[in-house]
């Protein structure tokens, strides 16, 4: 689910990123290379705090947000140099892996109180929550029936 966070970007780049693909047929490994962006912010009351979103197209991959404007959003990036933005984006930043959050979309803002609210995504979590209540009390009944 799409999160969202006030940031103040402090620059842009782009990194050559290589995957190894084995092919089955001749056990070769083949090597991909693909511009993977990158978009650096930092928080508005804390500059010190600083987070790193990586800006990649998904395409028809998974997760399923068939995104194919990183370069449209990266030259946005890039005109909202030390300017205050609503980040959208998934994903998890995690050292260990090397893994970064994605960013799905951009907008300038005024002030931080203007950040857009995922109400969809607090339906769907409620939504998901009571079906997970409601199962495991039908489950719960289900067993203490036979146990009679």
């Amino acid at each position: 689910m799409p999160h969202y966070s006030a940031a103040v970007i402090s620059g842009v780049e782009v990194k050559r990123m290589n995957e190894n693909e084995n092919t089955p047929n001749n056990k070769e490994v083949k090597t991909l290379a693909r511009d993977v962006y990158f978009v650096q912010t930092y928080d508005p009351k804390d500059k010190k705090s600083v987070t790193v979103y990586r800006n990649e197209d998904t395409r028809f991959s998974f997760p399923f947000y068939f995104k194919f404007n990183s370069a449209d959003i990266s030259a946005l990036a890039q005109s909202l140099v030390n300017q205050q933005v609503e980040v959208k984006y998934y994903g998890w930043r995690i050292n260990l892996f090397n893994m970064f959050p994605n960013v799905i979309f951009l907008k300038p803002l005024k002030e931080s109180a203007d950040i857009s609210k995922p109400i969809f995504s607090w339906i769907l979590y409620a939504l998901l929550l009571m079906g997970f209540f409601i199962s495991a009390s039908s489950v719960c009944t289900l067993f203490k029936g036979k146990a009679h």
